[in-house]
């Protein structure tokens, strides 16, 4: 818990309120710099409704994938435990995506490449509050950089959370050149966005402790990550098509 001039606010809270602002500030650098017609008003507007999608898509998200045991308990209105679903909260935007475009005048790929970026540094933030509070820890290891949760128990473990936080902000700034520097057609930079996101999270389940295996090896955070990759490769096969 965060202290602030005497108010505490819960860690999760602070870095869901950063990444508000993210999306806010990076929106409006890229509406200026892409000519879109949407004013400061009507994106505040448009982002608090899939601010909110995205909280609701990634609540579930985690009870439908995880813990569904639970899902119809007084448990999932307490988000401060944590518990939140990055391919939830994805599919809670795009579900919501899908109306709000055209509720405020832009195409869905428009839509789609604008919340992207600051989506992901978003992710990042997030990735930062599940270190503070202890919980997405990795595995048992004995790297020198080994933290111990003490949520977990008291063996040494992968900071996994913060190697996503590495791999997410890396893939910001990727996505900040790809859009700054090159004049890439609608949808270009929201495919990309699932092709790295995705495979950075197949990769970083490796030393995360999976909630469970579906196969040997194989997580079910790799699977649900799975059709996102492919979303993300289709889509880039299409606009290069569609452009050739």
């Amino acid at each position: 818990m965060l202290n602030l001039a005497g108010l505490s606010l819960r860690w999760y809270g602070f870095m869901y309120l950063l990444g508000f602002l993210a999306v806010f500030v990076l929106g409006q650098w890229q509406i200026k710099l892409r000519k879109i017609r949407l004013t400061p008003e009507k994106f505040f507007d448009l982002i608090f409704w899939i601010f909110v999608s995205m909280v609701i898509g990634a609540r579930l998200g985690h009870f439908i994938f995880y813990d569904i045991y639970h899902l119809f308990s007084v448990e999932l209105l307490q988000v401060w435990h944590g518990g939140m679903s990055f391919h939830g909260g994805l599919l809670g935007v795009v579900l919501s995506g899908l109306f709000l475009a055209k509720k405020y005048k832009l195409t869905h790929l428009q839509l789609a490449d604008l919340l992207t970026l600051p989506s992901v540094l978003a992710l990042a933030l997030g990735r930062i509050g599940n270190f503070i509070n202890c919980e997405l820890w990795g595995r048992v290891s004995d790297v020198p950089w080994a933290v111990i949760f003490p949520r977990a128990d008291l063996f040494p473990r992968h900071p996994a959370q913060l190697y996503e936080f590495v791999l997410y902000f890396l893939i910001f700034l990727i996505l900040f050149f790809m859009i700054r520097y090159r004049k890439s057609r609608a949808g270009v930079v929201f495919f990309w966005g699932l092709v790295l996101l995705s495979v950075a999270r197949m990769g970083n389940e490796f030393f995360r402790e999976p909630d469970y295996f579906v196969w040997n090896w194989v997580t079910i955070g790799q699977v649900l990550s799975l059709p996102v990759l492919l979303a993300g490769v289709f889509g880039l096969i299409y606009l290069h098509r569609k452009n050739a």
